[in-house]
């Protein structure tokens, strides 16, 4: 038995006797290429694998994967906590309010010496734009 892991997946390798367990487990696929049950990256996947078949043998990138992922999403979370949120102050530099995308971007934007914004057409660039133009100015007078 054996587990291993790819930047989004876990794959546990094991005997055919082991196979209705490792249905037991959500997310679960058959790999034909690696011969393997394929699971999300997860670690809850990971701690039910581990209680599941206590004698696998865990390849050390598991961890390693395990730990990046949820770096990631730590980082993720602290981005959206302190960028995307929606702050009704940038409304004072238009006339009129921003929608909800609108002053995520601009709540982005405003934190960054230089960036560019490639959302789609009618997105309500320009007026985002314009705020922080406003913004700034008023930031360094």
């Amino acid at each position: 038995m054996r587990l291993r892991a790819t930047e989004k997946n876990l794959y546990l390798s094991l005997p055919f006797e082991f196979k209705d367990t490792a249905k037991e487990i959500p997310g679960y696929t058959w790999n034909k290429t690696s011969r393997a049950w394929k699971y999300p990256l997860d670690r809850k996947i990971f701690e039910l694998i581990v209680a599941k078949f206590p004698a696998v043998e865990i390849d050390p990138t598991v961890k390693e994967h395990l730990r990046s992922k949820e770096f990631s999403l730590q980082h993720y979370q602290w981005l959206k906590e302190k960028y995307f949120k929606v702050d009704k102050s940038a409304n004072q530099f238009i006339n009129g309010e921003f929608y909800r995308h609108q002053n995520m971007t601009f709540n982005w934007f405003r934190h960054m010496n230089v960036c560019a914004d490639f959302s789609d057409a009618g997105a309500g660039k320009t007026l985002v734009q314009i705020a922080l133009i406003k913004e700034r100015i008023k930031r360094n007078v």
